[in-house]
């Protein structure tokens, strides 16, 4: 753990926290600048607007000014000599054009909160009283509501047959009825189909049945006879009935001794044990 804050990559290595400070401090000098500037901007054209105003001022008194002055001059009276009459006549009524908006923005802020309520028709409109309306104007009021009304019930029969469809669908789709039906639709056709298969193979299999077990019993009666025939002869030979008489055996022909050559005894002996197991095979 002691490792990690030294590596490149770490947040806490000490490269990576100068760095971060350094980027916020100049963040928030760019936003103390732009801030500023906006200020500088607002300033510069309340400026132009108050020597816009004044300037628009001077050329409206100044007619009025000459002859006040002549007045003056002719009833021989002396007063003080005013350098900025504009200046201090603007700081006494204050900026009249600016207080007024900002109080229409206060009343517009407080009438959009509620806080502000007006018991006769909002400002900036112009509303007729009834009683000095003529004929014309209110039939054409109450056509104008009519028309409003019917326009009105058109959208909110066509809303509510929308809402209905919607939620006959919704019901639809959470009903599990209908799955329950759906499943039993699909349940019915593979049914069906089922059916038709074993009855398209109990056909097929109606033509070849036939043939099939008349083969069937006689291979089975085959195998029994066989079966029959070859117990029958371990039987006989068990008993000694299927042997075959003795022949009388020349001399050469009578196997060796086995106390002489036991050899060829042996040889003998396995020779006819392999030729009697054949012929119990054979039978």
């Amino acid at each position: 753990m002691n490792i990690l804050p030294k590596k490149s990559w770490h947040v806490r290595n000490k490269d990576n926290v100068a760095r971060v400070r350094r980027d916020e401090a100049q963040a928030a000098e760019e936003e103390r600048e732009a801030k500023r500037r906006v200020e500088r901007a607002e300033q510069e054209a309340r400026t132009e607007y108050l020597r816009r105003k004044s300037r628009a001022a001077l050329q409206s008194e100044g007619g009025q000014y000459d002859e006040d002055e002549g007045q003056s001059r002719g009833s021989g009276t002396l007063e003080h000599l005013n350098l900025f009459p504009l200046e201090e006549s603007s700081e006494k009524k204050g900026n009249e054009e600016y207080l007024k908006e900002k109080k229409d923005e206060k009343e517009k802020q407080e009438r959009a909160i509620g806080l502000l309520v007006s018991l006769g028709p909002q400002p900036g409109t112009e509303v007729t009283p009834w009683y000095m309306k003529t004929g014309k104007e209110k039939e054409k009021e109450e056509r104008k509501d009519q028309e409003e009304k019917k326009e009105k019930e058109k959208r909110k029969g066509v809303s509510e047959e929308e809402r209905e469809k919607k939620d006959r669908r919704l019901k639809d789709s959470l009903d599990p009825l209908n799955d329950m039906k759906k499943a039993l639709a699909v349940k019915e056709r593979k049914h069906h189909k089922s059916k038709k298969s074993e009855k398209r193979d109990r056909g097929e299999k109606r033509s070849s049945g036939e043939s099939s077990i008349e083969r069937l019993r006689a291979e089975r009666l085959q195998r029994e006879a066989e079966e029959r025939r070859r117990a029958q002869s371990l039987l006989d030979q068990r008993n000694g009935k299927g042997k075959e008489q003795t022949k009388e055996v020349m001399e050469r022909e009578r196997p060796y001794n086995s106390a002489y050559f036991p050899e060829l005894a042996r040889k003998r002996q396995r020779r006819d044990r392999d030729s009697w197991r054949d012929e119990i095979l054979k039978s």
